[in-house]
């Protein structure tokens, strides 16, 4: 969900997919392309409930577990074959 005054980090994060996407399509069969683009991401471990939560896709704000969990799948030998979004 988009908020005021962000569009400059939302161009950007949407600069990193598009750029993911088209680096994913120029070195398919020589190379995975991933990246990790979080969105709210609480170091405090705290827990949100209302609008806080409820806007982001997985239904909570994420934590820092989350980032490296994704990461961790991202850099395993499971092969994926086309275009991941996981959202945190």
């Amino acid at each position: 969900m988009s908020q005021a005054q962000t569009e400059s980090y939302t161009a950007a994060k949407g600069g990193i997919s598009a750029l993911t996407h088209a680096l994913m399509m120029s070195l398919a069969g020589k190379v995975r392309v991933n990246s990790v683009s979080p969105g709210w991401i609480d170091t405090d471990y705290k827990v949100y409930k209302g609008p806080d939560a409820y806007q982001q896709p997985s239904g909570r704000v994420g934590n820092p577990l989350d980032i490296a969990n994704a990461v961790l799948y991202l850099c395993s030998d499971k092969r994926v074959s086309s275009m991941v979004r996981i959202s945190v």
